[in-house]
């Protein structure tokens, strides 16, 4: 077993050292988690500001050479677990991506979504993804193509309630990722065929995406995000925008905001103003579509409701490969 912090420091290791990378783009606390970072670990490397999901991972390779790459999102704030986490030698000499959960901010789901990743740098080096995807499942994200190893240990809290966009952007993206199988649209008569063919896990997950979050400032936005993300997902059947960040911001300006447009809530951070009666008319609206449609049971939660859930949620396990046909890699 090998201290994570000694990947980071530049040790030498079986397969050569490890390097934190801090990946930012457009996220509110960015540069404050920096300063942190740079405290617990001053080796750590910095790319900010490439567009394009692939070309920035591919930006985190071309700032480093260690043989591993510790990649930390932007809106990622580490836990006291970070610094004790250990990784055993096999996982370390295995091309394997692995993958800590995350605590989600808003509705206190913890599974790889923001998480810490731990890539190979081979692996990375020569998988295409998002906008340079040549396939289907790699445009939408890194797992459904990769040796993804889920680690046990929650190393970090994944903050995507500081803005409404942000919140918004998050739920929406989980909402078309955790309603595909495998990267797949579900086929039939969708109330039937849905809660039979989305793993377990991922129907809870998406099941939670859209109905808790009351409690907290922004968790309404993650709601509809994840309830609009689905709807769209089957009526358009692609949703290869969604990787890139400037179409989802026209799409939020041009389809989204002017709808809850008001005076009665103001985002401290931007200064984006909303009203709540219109956000929660829209929630409530998707209610019957997606219960109808997908054969689901989702409901809005109150904010108290939303707290006694997340106190009493058990989370799905996960550790090991994600896809066990990678389990030769």
């Amino acid at each position: 077993m090998l201290h994570i912090l000694d990947f980071l420091k530049g040790q030498r290791l079986a397969r050569g050292g490890a390097q934190a990378v801090y990946l930012t783009y457009d996220e509110p606390l960015k540069e404050e988690r920096w300063q942190t970072l740079q405290k617990y670990v001053p080796q750590a490397i910095r790319v900010d500001g490439v567009e394009g999901f692939d070309r920035a991972h591919k930006a985190c390779l071309d700032a480093t050479t260690g043989r591993r790459l510790v990649i930390i999102d932007g809106d990622n704030e580490l836990q006291r677990a970070f610094f004790k986490e250990r990784i055993p030698n096999d996982l370390w000499n295995s091309n394997y991506v692995l993958s800590w959960p995350a605590v989600n901010s808003i509705n206190g789901l913890i599974y790889g979504n923001g998480g810490i990743k731990c890539w190979d740098r081979d692996v990375l080096e020569n998988f295409d993804s998002h906008e340079n995807a040549k396939t289907k499942t790699a445009a939408l994200d890194f797992c459904f193509d990769t040796p993804y190893y889920q680690m046990e240990t929650p190393l970090s809290i994944s903050r995507v309630d500081l803005t409404p966009y942000q919140s918004f952007r998050a739920g929406f993206r989980e909402g078309v990722k955790l309603g595909l199988d495998r990267g797949e649209l579900v086929r039939g008569k969708l109330s039937e065929s849905f809660p039979k063919t989305i793993a377990k896990s991922n129907l809870f997950r998406l099941k939670t995406w859209c109905s808790v979050g009351a409690d907290i400032r922004n968790g309404p936005f993650a709601i509809l995000g994840a309830r609009l993300g689905l709807v769209e997902l089957y009526r358009n059947e692609s949703m290869d925008w969604i990787r890139d960040y400037r179409q989802f911001e026209n799409y939020w300006t041009s389809r989204i905001s002017p709808q809850i447009f008001g005076e009665d809530q103001v985002c401290y951070l931007t200064n984006f103003s909303w009203s709540q009666e219109k956000l929660s008319f829209w929630i409530e609206e998707l209610d019957d579509l997606i219960n109808a449609q997908f054969g689901l049971d989702i409901a809005c939660l109150s904010a108290d409701e939303s707290r006694n859930f997340k106190r009493n949620m058990i989370n799905p396990k996960r550790k090991g490969l994600m896809f066990k046909e990678f389990a030769h890699v």
